[in-house]
């Protein structure tokens, strides 16, 4: 069995294929398309995906940093209402 795939643009793909054997023999013929957008890395040589993953990774890296930041600013002003609270709670009569 063997095949062969062409692809004259980025949304579409052809296709011949061939089995030859024990009074088997069969061809195939396809084609598919591809609907929707285009992915902005279709097209990239190797280079240009390195650099863009490259790129992305130090991003992911900032805003990972930047999320611990705001989790500890977020604990800390937690912290704060809670004792606001409690100290408004402690200022005001009791009512039951």
């Amino acid at each position: 069995m063997a095949g062969v795939f062409y692809r004259p643009d980025s949304k579409s793909m052809i296709n011949f294929s061939g089995s030859i054997g024990a009074n088997d023999n069969m061809v195939g013929f396809g084609y598919s398309q591809r609907f929707g957008e285009v992915s902005g890395f279709d097209g990239m040589t190797d280079e240009e995906l390195k650099n863009a993953l490259s790129e992305m990774s130090g991003n992911m890296k900032t805003v990972k940093q930047e999320n611990i930041a705001l989790k500890e600013q977020l604990a800390e002003m937690n912290s704060r209402m809670e004792a606001l609270t409690a100290r408004l709670d402690s200022l005001s009569p009791a009512t039951k």
